[in-house]
């Protein structure tokens, strides 16, 4: 499993040069057009975004075999 918080920043640039500068991060995508930034650190990753939808933060989480955990944790609850 692998858990990706996708933080909301007003200024990209200033943003990655705070998370590479300063935290050492590694821009995994630099030259993207999007708004958003994917970053690494010791293998842990951070992604950045300066969209302007109301989305404050939110996590994304990462699974293998997506249909068989959802099995599983259904069978605990019932």
């Amino acid at each position: 499993m692998n858990i990706i918080p996708i933080i909301s920043c007003r200024d990209i640039d200033e943003s990655i040069f705070f998370h590479t500068q300063v935290l050492d991060f590694e821009v995994l995508n630099p030259k993207e057009e999007f708004l958003d930034r994917l970053l690494i650190r010791e293998g842990a990753r951070l992604d950045i975004s300066s969209h302007d939808g109301g989305i404050v933060s939110c996590v994304y989480i990462e699974v293998k075999d997506v249909d068989n955990l959802f099995k599983k944790f259904v069978q605990r609850v019932y």
